[in-house]
């Protein structure tokens, strides 16, 4: 039997802007505004992503978005075309019921949107987000193919004298890990996680690195430096808090280069710095006693080099891509799980010393003590084309007396920007985020984006020579070498 005839649609006219396009009713039911199912349906829609559905943008605004600051924008997601029939012609408390749950579930399941805007010159075009997933894939890829080679003596059987599972098991437990962590890292980019979250999901990623390190070696006993051995020993066993250590470990290495971001190529550029020192390293090792560990960590560290490299090509400024959180992940818990099944954690944390140092300089704003905004991002002066430093706002008077003695503090060392009574009424404080790039623009002055890239991609070579100075000349204060 046919169904119900439609009205014919009104021909198409002249759009007005912000003007309320119209949906076709049902059969004598005449027309009824489009803006009407808009607002039913995307009532809980985020700003921050594309939740819910909202009216398409008037032709006369261009459907870009700035290159330049790495961010997690889109451009406009208007809808296109009218609305699905059950959308716009079902009535009724079924259809405010469904669109109800609709809308309080787009805003946790839609791409996370201008919660960072892009703030240099909006001349080029949007660019793809999240493109380290590409990079992560590719990696996998390879290492996939690759799981054979170091197992081909295997398949002569006179070679194998016995399949070499251990190893067998690190290669496959590593690549669990990773691959988990990339998928972790997209989810972030899509659906914007929480701090919380952040912290969570690399402890749960490197569940299969412990397991590894547990089944095949379940040492944690280790060699304790010179100047405590009066009071603990050559040798202290750890126990548990060893695989506390590696966790937090994971969780350091990928949330490192993710707080040490926003400025195009700087993610990857900072992670082919270490991924390039950690190689060198593994190459001078090889003729020591852990030849194995050191062919291990190669097999990792040489694909995501040039991997990586392809990536901070097209990432350079101005990008054509952008990196996302799933890059930092993904860099972060492969150079967790070379340092940790190679057995250099600690060499490994010394190429580290510029996101260390991020890290502790950023730690007042990361507990809260001092606000912090959600995005840290250094400010574009459109006049001048320069970066600048961001600042965080707050009131004076709901600053905790540690956040008081702390803003002092920074005050009295010039490490920090800090300004009072900013507001008419002397209410408000503003000081500049704590972040290594804020930092180095309070130092150099507003600087142009390249050169501030630059100068802290030179600040991580810096680190990585200091790291091999300390690994071979400083160490034999601390352990015979």
């Amino acid at each position: 039997m046919p169904g119900p005839k439609m009205a014919p649609s009104p021909p198409p006219g002249p759009r007005a802007s912000g003007a309320a396009r119209v949906a076709p009713g049902r059969e004598g039911g005449g027309q009824r505004p489009r803006a009407a199912s808009l607002r039913a349906l995307g009532k809980g829609s985020s700003r921050r992503g594309h939740g819910g559905l909202a009216r398409r943008a008037p032709p006369h605004q261009p459907r870009r978005v700035a290159a330049g600051l790495r961010g997690h924008a889109h451009a406009d997601s208007g809808l296109q075309g009218p609305l699905p029939r059950r959308a716009a012609l079902r009535p009724g408390p079924q259809q405010d019921l469904k669109a109800a749950r609709v809308s309080s579930a787009a805003p946790r399941s839609c791409p996370a949107g201008p919660a960072q805007a892009r703030l240099t010159p909006p001349a080029l075009p949007s660019s793809p987000e999240a493109q380290g997933v590409i990079s992560g894939a590719v990696f996998l890829i390879i290492l996939f193919c690759f799981i054979p080679v170091p197992f081909l003596r295997c398949f002569v059987e006179e070679q194998c004298v016995a399949f070499p599972h251990d190893e067998f098991v690190e290669l496959i437990g590593s690549l669990l890990a990773i691959c988990c962590m990339v998928f972790l890292g997209f989810a972030d980019d899509v659906l914007d996680l929480r701090w919380r979250h952040k912290l969570l999901l690399p402890t749960m990623a490197s569940l299969p690195l412990l397991m590894v390190y547990f089944t095949n070696f379940g040492n944690t006993t280790i060699v304790v430096p010179k100047p405590f051995r009066v009071l603990l020993g050559m040798h202290l066993n750890l126990g548990i808090l060893y695989y506390v250590y590696m966790g937090m470990l994971a969780v350091f290495c990928t949330n490192a280069i993710n707080i040490l971001a926003g400025i195009n190529g700087i993610e990857a550029g900072q992670s082919l710095v270490i991924a390039a020192s950690i190689i060198i390293f593994n190459i001078v090792e090889l003729n020591g006693d852990y030849r194995d560990d050191h062919i291990f960590s190669l097999y990792f560290m040489i694909p995501f080099f040039f991997t990586t490299l392809g990536l901070f090509y097209h990432n350079w400024y101005p990008s054509r891509v952008f990196v996302g959180d799933t890059f930092c992940y993904f860099a972060g818990m492969t150079f967790a799980v070379v340092g940790i099944l190679g057995h250099f954690s600690k060499t490994m944390l010394l190429f580290f010393i510029p996101q260390v140092l991020n890290f502790l300089y950023s730690l007042p704003q990361l507990f809260h003590i001092i606000p912090c905004p959600r995005h840290r991002l250094p400010r574009l002066n459109p006049s001048t084309g320069k970066l600048e430093m961001s600042y965080s706002k707050f009131k004076t008077k709901n600053l905790s007396v540690l956040g008081t003695s702390i803003l002092k503090v920074v005050k009295i060392l010039h490490i920090v920007d800090v300004r009072s009574g900013t507001d008419e009424n002397g209410e408000y404080t503003e000081c500049s985020n704590m972040t290594l790039i804020n930092f180095v623009i309070k130092l150099i002055g507003p600087t142009h984006e390249r050169n501030l890239t630059l100068l802290l991609l030179l600040i991580q070579v810096l680190g990585s020579t200091i790291a091999f100075s300390i690994r071979y000349q400083l160490v034999r204060l601390f352990y015979d070498v």
